[in-house]
């Protein structure tokens, strides 16, 4: 158990303009906070460049303070969220385990700072907010305006059916982080504005990240509202709904990237992953190329078949129990299949030949292990799918965190273009066929996935280069040496 010395927590007071109501917030830190056995509890004030006189009030309260309180002024005003930003950097890089922020107009209670505090040290939540709307009725004796209250009630609402949280409030700005949590986001992406209050809760469900909340009082007095009630609450929607598209694949927001994710399994609906599956059955002997940890190599694993691996991950217990062999390798630099000592009836490249800056070098040197009669299964993103067109039709080209715009893409392929790379290293094709979007990876009720699914079904059949969200390819290595 670490000592009070070396347990640091960190009261964040933001400021602008708050000099009639600073010296307030100070006075009423509990007692509880400076004076425990648990750990070292700091004030640090940050004075937005506020034209007022808040830093000359706080020197003046410090000098005359016997606890551990200092004050700054940025050079130039940063904003609510800027300010944030800055204070977040200074608690973890001077080693606090917690942060909590605190507003200088006296609009939160200090009192509820032990309650949000303690839990975070516990290890029970990693965020903590002190929520006004706990108790609906107490923050109109708050004093709080009704179209606030009716604002906070529809905007959170709306915020917990799309991030799939069930918070009480989502704007309050009386909080405590893990410096832990904070460390593994990207909140410096985040706006410089009042959305960063939202932008920094979507991080960390994003993360999965435990939320817990207090009840705490309303109040509402003659403090300066800097903030158009409007204007914000059309910033949270639109950031709420740009978070969505980011999760669906339809852009990419870096201060939402939790780095490369675990590969889904596709095989319990109709997919790339289902049609190599299907078409897989006749063959004894497999070569799986960047499967991962192998979703389509351990059901085929499972069916009694060898299923060979290779990727650039190292093996884990799922990749050795779906696999008979796998080997670790460089798929960009690899080139000597044959000492693998494996003849393939089927080699699988599934959603991996875009991850590769050659694919072609690949492709070509996998005919030194190929028998005329052995086949190679590929399925790619479709880069001319209809959503792709559209985009480009209005200018966007906008990555994602996975889908055909995955991040992580290097090469991007359309039906003729795979085909016509196949040709070109001596392979013949055999089969072509689109499939259609996973749904169901997006879509929580199944019926309606299996619905879209089948309507994309039928749109591939009158246009796959349109309409196949992914292409299937199979193709055979031509025989290129005369008879005898």
């Amino acid at each position: 158990m670490r000592s009070k010395s070396q347990i640091k927590v960190l009261c964040y007071i933001v400021t602008y303009n708050a000099s009639r109501f600073i010296e307030e917030v100070l006075n009423r830190i509990p007692e509880e906070c400076w004076a425990n056995d648990r750990y070292q509890f700091d004030v640090l004030i940050s004075d937005d460049c506020s034209p007022d006189d808040t830093v000359d009030v706080c020197k003046r309260y410090i000098d005359g303070s016997k606890h551990s309180i200092k004050v700054s002024r940025t050079k130039h005003n940063l904003g609510y969220g800027g300010n944030q930003k800055l204070g977040y950097d200074h608690a973890i890089h001077n080693g606090y385990d917690a942060v909590v922020l605190l507003h200088g107009d006296a609009q939160y209670g200090p009192e509820y700072l032990p309650a949000l505090i303690d839990p975070i040290l516990d290890g029970k939540a990693d965020v903590m907010l002190g929520s006004r709307m706990m108790h609906k009725k107490d923050a109109l004796k708050g004093r709080m305006p009704w179209y606030k209250f009716i604002g906070n009630i529809t905007l959170t609402q709306f915020q917990n059916y799309m991030l799939g949280s069930k918070l009480a409030e989502f704007h309050t700005g009386l909080r405590a982080y893990s410096t832990k949590s904070l460390s593994n986001i990207n909140y410096r992406y985040n706006s410089d504005g009042y959305v960063f209050d939202t932008e920094i809760l979507i991080q960390h469900i994003n993360a999965e990240h435990p939320i817990g909340e207090i009840p705490i009082a309303t109040r509402y007095g003659d403090e300066e509202c800097n903030v158009n009630g409007i204007k914000y609450a059309l910033r949270v929607v639109r950031k709420t709904l740009a978070f969505r598209m980011h999760k669906l694949g339809f852009c990419y927001l870096r201060q939402y990237d939790k780095g490369y994710g675990e590969y889904q399994s596709k095989t319990d609906f109709y997919s790339s992953h289902r049609f190599a599956i299907e078409q897989s059955q006749s063959s004894d002997l497999l070569l799986d190329i960047g499967g991962g940890s192998g979703h389509v190599a351990g059901v085929l694993h499972e069916q009694g078949k060898k299923v060979h691996g290779l990727d650039s991950r190292e093996a884990d217990d799922l990749t050795r129990k779906n696999y008979t062999h796998y080997v670790k390798v460089d798929l960009d630099s690899f080139a000597d299949f044959t000492s693998l000592n494996i003849k393939p009836d089927t080699v699988l490249l599934l959603d991996i030949l875009e991850h590769l800056k050659q694919p072609e070098r690949l492709i070509h040197h996998l005919r030194d292990i190929l028998r005329p009669e052995s086949r190679l299964i590929i399925t790619l993103p479709n880069v001319a799918f209809f959503s792709v067109r559209v985009k480009l039709l209005f200018g966007f080209f906008n990555y994602g965190s996975r889908g055909t715009m995955d991040h992580t893409h290097l090469r991007f392929f359309t039906f003729s273009s795979i085909v016509a790379m196949l040709k070109s290293e001596g392979y013949k094709i055999t089969h072509v066929r689109g499939i259609p979007a996973p749904f169901p990876l997006v879509i929580k009720w199944r019926s309606l996935a299996t619905l879209c699914i089948n309507i994309n079904s039928l749109l591939i059949a009158i246009h796959k280069g349109l309409f196949a969200y992914q292409i299937a390819v199979i193709a055979q290595p031509k025989i290129i040496s005369h008879d005898s």
